[in-house]
């Protein structure tokens, strides 16, 4: 078992690490947006979304489920590579020509984009291509969390140094994706290194078989995914069909957006092995009491940082993306409360998913996916980058009280309204000073949400804060280390 130093430690691998690769990766794409100009970086977010989209088909919930499986039952981590391998494989063909069928409809009289928009598509298709070489999961379910950080990096590295070298004018938009997935074919090399000297040698012979029963098994994972990648990026795809100017706009604060989200996935990433080892009893005091301390921690830290985020809008969305995308600025302060809703409803979701019942977390999706895809029709006819701001938000909410009931009937409930009362009661007011009082002055407002939102976390709920940062992510893991 591990213990909860570990589970810290590795948080801060993943954190520190990915914090340098969305840093690299935001000053990459706000260089982008400068040199591709309006319409064509619209249209290059729009591509990368829709292939984002299909790499979640070609994932299949592989990833959530090879490392919960693989945190069980670590002696069969060979041969669940092999088959995961093999899957992914076959649905990299599935997602390839999925991404022709795209293309086709883009060239067609209904879409009419023009031709390099279409070549733009098909080289973002280029990232497909590694995919089934990834093994994040496998150094996810090991709890080595410094080789998933240091991967990620290397990736964003290389995208970095191509763009910056390569791409001069909207002539070498193509060759972003071409360096993005030579990032991503690096990254897969040294895992499978490191995966030789660790795991030991990793064989395809035999991966064939039960790799059916895998693939029924991750099945609803992997819908769920998908259910959440439309949640968050059809919006961009659409409205990047129907006016990439506008689109433009929206998807500037998006990618920040998107690029912060990474963060919750990489704290449930790391929590999901404990939530499973929490529940593989009748007790449920483990999973009540890791719920509880991660719940109070991510509210008090989330949405102090969203109001700062919030606040700062003006200044780091134009200075990042430039005065072009300056009406951008209030959709992103609007689709920032996305990413508050989504690091509190991850405890219910991935609960779901640790506790076994995917289907119930997938119906939960798909109730958020229904208001994304009304939404998205309403953008056909009202194509406004406040309207796209507006379904992400909406969309997460309706997900994330699914997921509070679907876990609530399974499990228990992790009392969210309860453990987000005290945060909420104190930053609301704040939020209302900022607009009264400083407006026009960003970085200041910023500064000052975040000093009160760490003064009234340290107030009000300083004790089980530092019994959280004492003992993260708390007592169940100790007392299963213990008893190891």
């Amino acid at each position: 078992m591990v213990r909860p130093a570990k589970l810290t430690v590795n948080l801060l691998w993943l954190y520190g690490g990915e914090l340098l690769a969305k840093l690299l990766g935001i000053a990459t794409f706000g260089y982008l947006a400068r040199a591709l100009h309006g319409e064509l970086y619209g249209e290059l977010e729009s591509a990368i979304a829709v292939v984002f989209v299909l790499g979640l088909v070609q994932e299949a919930g592989l990833v959530p489920y090879g490392a919960r499986e693989a945190a069980k039952h670590p002696e069969q981590t060979r041969s669940l590579a092999a088959r995961i391998m093999i899957v992914r494989a076959g649905l990299a063909v599935l997602s390839l020509a999925l991404l022709g069928l795209v293309a086709a409809l883009y060239a067609s009289p209904l879409v009419g984009k023009p031709a390099q928009s279409v070549e733009l598509l098909l080289f973002c298709g280029l990232l497909l291509v590694p995919g089934p070489l990834v093994l994040n999961w496998v150094f996810q379910s090991r709890d080595e969390m410094a080789v998933v950080a240091g991967t990620s990096l290397l990736r964003s590295v290389v995208l970095a140094v191509g763009v910056f070298l390569c791409v001069r004018s909207a002539a070498d938009a193509w060759m972003m994706p071409c360096c993005d997935a030579a990032g991503l074919l690096a990254a897969a090399g040294v895992q499978h290194l490191l995966f030789r000297r660790r795991v030991g040698r990793l064989s395809l012979r035999g991966g064939r078989e039960g790799s059916g029963r895998v693939l029924r098994e991750a099945t609803p994972i992997a819908l769920s995914s998908l259910a959440w990648a439309l949640r968050v990026f059809l919006p961009v795809i659409v409205l990047g069909i129907v006016d990439a100017a506008e689109n433009a706009e929206f998807a500037s604060g998006h990618r920040l957006v998107t690029s912060i989200h990474a963060f919750v996935w990489l704290y449930f990433f790391n929590l999901l092995p404990s939530l499973s080892r929490s529940l593989q009893g009748a007790d449920r005091t483990s999973f009540r009491e890791l719920t509880a301390s991660s719940l109070t921690a991510v509210s008090w830290g989330v949405l102090t940082v969203c109001l700062a985020l919030w606040a700062a809008a003006p200044s780091l969305v134009v200075g990042v993306f430039g005065e072009g995308v300056r009406g951008g600025v209030g959709p992103f302060q609007l689709s920032v409360w996305m990413l508050a809703i989504a690091f509190l409803s991850g405890h219910q979701r991935y609960g779901l998913i640790a506790g076994g019942y995917q289907r119930e977390e997938l119906r939960a999706g798909l109730a958020g996916t229904a208001v994304t895809v009304a939404g998205c029709a309403a953008l056909c006819f009202v194509p406004s980058a406040w309207l796209a701001g507006g379904v992400l938000v909406a969309a997460e909410l309706v997900t994330l009280v699914a997921a509070d009931r679907a876990l609530a009937r399974r499990v228990e409930s992790v009392q969210v309204v309860r453990r987000a009362a005290r945060p909420l009661a104190l930053l609301l007011p704040t939020a209302a000073a900022l607009v009264f009082l400083m407006p026009g002055q960003p970085v200041a407002g910023a500064a000052v949400a975040l000093g009160v939102g760490v003064a009234g976390a340290v107030v009000l709920d300083g004790r089980r804060l530092r019994s959280w940062m004492a003992d993260w992510p708390g007592r169940p893991d100790r007392r299963a280390a213990d008893s190891s």
